[in-house]
């Protein structure tokens, strides 16, 4: 049964996190072989993510896991904007290196390690993945979460197309399903503070919808 409401659509931002708004966002980051090409372009984005938000969100705070076929998560507990916090994040995401293949129940486990975090209260979920099980073993998973926000890396877009369960998912949680083709470089403004490197990133977006 669903409880909340979604109309799938796709929303391309200049930054892959620019339609993502919550002060408290743990963010869940595929690391699979499939990522391989991928992979900087996303770093690029998050880190602009994290640096506009500390910059234009008042406490916002933020936790990073990746998963593969393992899951590791980058602080025990979703932890508050700080030149530091930030610094810190920024050599772990610099750090990230695509590893073996993931599935859905390594997927599912990320998912689980974020919201065994007291603080998490959204989930944005980075993946050029698929969730292989059947729906009916996904729903009781999900039925209780908190919003998961799909950030898909694909051409392919539609219901019918794979993604769908993604979609579900999203749906189900109350959170937003986008998909991103060819991601575009980071453009940004940068200026040095001290030994930090602040990037202010320029936002745009265009909207398309499907069904």
């Amino acid at each position: 049964m669903l409880t909340h409401t979604l109309i799938p659509q796709c929303i391309a931002h200049k930054n892959l996190f620019g339609a993502i708004c919550e002060v408290t966002i743990t963010f869940v980051i595929d690391t699979s072989g499939s990522m391989y090409l991928k992979l900087g372009k996303v770093k690029d984005h998050l880190i602009e993510a994290l640096f506009h938000r500390a910059q234009t969100v008042p406490h916002f705070t933020f936790n990073l896991v990746e998963f593969n076929s393992e899951v590791r998560r980058w602080c025990e507990r979703s932890v508050q904007s700080s030149l530091l916090s930030l610094s810190d994040a920024v050599s772990w995401i610099r750090g990230l290196e695509c590893h073996s293949v993931s599935d859905t129940g390594a997927l599912l486990t990320a998912l689980k390690c974020a919201l065994s975090d007291p603080g998490c209260q959204v989930v944005c979920l980075i993946t050029d993945g698929l969730l292989q099980s059947p729906a009916e073993e996904v729903r009781p998973c999900v039925a209780l979460w908190p919003p998961i926000h799909v950030v898909y890396l694909s051409e392919e877009r539609g219901q019918h197309s794979p993604q769908w369960l993604l979609q579900e998912m999203a749906r189900e949680t109350g959170g937003t399903f986008t998909v991103s083709g060819a991601l575009e470089p980071v453009c940004s403004r940068v200026r040095e503070v001290g030994m930090f490197i602040v990037s202010f990133p320029i936002w745009g977006e265009r909207c398309c919808c499907y069904c």
